[in-house]
Formats: structure tokens, C-alpha cells, sequence
């Protein structure tokens, strides 16, 4: 039951983010990047603001990049790791 609860909530986030024009990424790479945080254990609500962040901070080009990057070598760059440490003091984890 919780993990179909998570599953709902991702989408309703993914399909709410998905209309906002001002951070326009995809919303399946929103519901991926999401359902994998709060599949790991961490909440929507840290999820959905460490999405935030990375929105605010790169454009959908550069986190595809990145993400290709991570696919390719196993590491993020040390600009997208102090992206996320700045979010994660951002959003209290």
C-alpha cells in the first residue's frame, strides 16, 4: 500500500511539474529522478525540493549530460556533487 501511495504521489508531482512552463523538464525524468529518491528511502517532500533544486540550478540539457556522464563512468562531476550537497542543505537532509 505505501509503495502504490509513493507511486501516486511521484505521478501527481511529475504531472504537476510537467505544466510549469518557467522549469521545463520532462516530467518522466522528474517521476524518474523522484520515484528513485523516494525509493531510496528518503521522503517525497526532500525529493520533490531536491527536484526543485536541480531545476533552479541546470537546464534539462546539462542534467541528461550529467546523467550520461553518471551512466558512462559510475561518477557525477564535481560541479553536480556540489549542486546536490548545496541542495541537500537546502532541503534539511
Amino acid at each position: 500500500m505505501k509503495k502504490v501511495f509513493l507511486i501516486a504521489a511521484a505521478l501527481t508531482l511529475a504531472a504537476t511539474y510537467g505544466c510549469m512552463e518557467s522549469k521545463s523538464y520532462k516530467s518522466e525524468y522528474i517521476y524518474n529522478f523522484v520515484s528513485t529518491c523516494v525509493t531510496s528511502g528518503l521522503s517525497i517532500g526532500y525529493c520533490s525540493c531536491m527536484m526543485d533544486h536541480v531545476r533552479d540550478n541546470m537546464s534539462e540539457k546539462a542534467f541528461l549530460e550529467e546523467d550520461g556522464k553518471y551512466v558512462a563512468t559510475g561518477k557525477f562531476s564535481d560541479s553536480y556533487m556540489k549542486m546536490v550537497a548545496d541542495g541537500k542543505a537546502k532541503c534539511g537532509q
